[in-house]
């Protein structure tokens, strides 16, 4: 056997259990202030000390604490306070900001602007709205652009607030491309999906307008921002539900051949399609028309009270509101101004397509006619949020 083994090793004696020299809690033996300084002084150093300098403040008598706090000298060499350690220069200056988290920041930017199909992130758009079936084109315009915009409040609303004169040139710039290039490729599309795909990504340079005046100050824009984000929902679920309504028939698609005659086809259909359109287009007194306005006003506010280029990004705004009634007018030229290809009967339709006509009909009319409870929800929400 080896003769290492019969030695006895610490672990192996009862009751013998290592404790903590300097924190002996275990023993619960009470030991004087002076004697805690030098234990705390060997332990950790001067250094140490400081951050446990409280240690030395809890005087004890022969029964415990004493009822009344005494002042306990200090040893020699001890500091009694802390010292002061300069902030980072970030902190002190959150406008300064580092290349690491300015590339964070850009990152995340890009990100964001994928999600809404901001230019020049849009490419994925008419393709995905074009060639997917027409309720999904639906969900596709609505869902993922307003979780991302959920998204985008969260993070520069109110995580990224205090850096909000960093990242407003760049919703500014991003706001003027998306309207501007968006409007204008939808005036060259034949293909009311592909149009309304290419309207989807000037809605969301309408609603960075609403961000960009928040971050120029004007609360007003955030609100603007929310009651958009509802308006848009609902008109531009009603127009697809059109869409889907019409293609039951099949070898029908979605050019604008196949709305010429709809207003003697189905013109219930029609009507609704007009409703909706005019909406987004911004005619009163429907949702799209007061969201474009909340949404402007802020702008010309936020440039009223300083910030000047947010005046430049209400004008190019309306200009854009302005060139956009002409693809949605002529989907309506189309529907009870030309001749049908081909004289077809109307098709029944089921009972849950009418009923979502009737749900986005209502509240189109509702929230532009009766704006106030819905301005109500998006008040107290932005100043939640913001």
């Amino acid at each position: 056997m080896n003769q290492h083994s019969r030695l006895p090793r610490p672990l192996d004696t009862p009751h013998e259990k290592p404790r903590n020299p300097a924190i002996d809690i275990a023993a619960l033996e009470w030991r004087p202030p002076e004697e805690v300084f030098d234990l705390r002084t060997r332990v950790g150093g001067p250094q140490r000390s400081e951050r446990l300098s409280y240690a030395p403040q809890l005087p004890w008598d022969d029964e415990g604490l004493s009822e009344h706090h005494e002042e306990v000298e200090q040893p020699p060499g001890v500091s009694s306070q802390v010292e002061e350690q300069e902030p980072p220069a970030w902190l002190e200056d959150p406008m300064d900001l580092g290349e690491g988290l300015a590339l964070g920041l850009a990152f995340m930017t890009t990100g964001a602007a994928f999600k809404i199909a901001a230019v020049p992130f849009h490419y994925w758009t008419p393709d995905a709205y074009q060639g997917s079936p027409t309720p999904v084109t639906g969900y596709l315009s609505v869902g993922p652009k307003v979780g991302a915009f959920a998204l985008i409040l969260r993070l520069f609303v109110e995580a990224l607030e205090p850096l909000k004169a960093d990242w407003l040139p760049v919703i500014v710039v991003l706001a003027i491309l998306t309207m501007t290039l968006g409007n204008l490729v939808a005036l060259t599309q034949t293909n009311v999906k592909r149009m309304l795909a290419y309207s989807s990504i000037a809605h969301t340079g309408y609603m960075l307008v609403g961000l960009a005046a928040f971050a120029a100050g004007r609360l007003e824009g955030l609100e603007g921002l929310l009651y958009y984000g509802a308006a848009y929902s609902v008109m531009n679920l009603g127009a697809f539900a059109v869409i889907s309504a019409l293609q039951k028939r099949p070898g029908v698609t979605s050019n604008l051949d196949t709305f010429a005659g709809l207003g003697r086809r189905e013109p219930i259909l029609a009507i609704l399609m007009t409703l909706f359109l005019l909406s987004l287009t911004g005619i009163p007194p429907t949702a799209g028309f007061f969201a474009k306005a909340y949404v402007i006003l802020a702008a010309v506010q936020a440039s009223q009270a300083g910030t000047g280029v947010l005046g430049v990004l209400a004008v190019v705004a309306v200009l854009n509101a302005a060139a956009a009634a002409f693809y949605y007018l002529r989907v309506v030229v189309y529907m009870f101004m030309r001749d049908p290809a081909s004289e077809q009967p109307a098709l029944p339709h089921g009972r849950l397509l009418w009923t979502g006509l009737v749900i986005t009909t209502i509240l189109t009319i509702v929230f532009g006619l009766f704006p106030g409870p819905l301005l109500d929800i998006v008040g107290a929400a932005a100043r939640a949020i913001g």
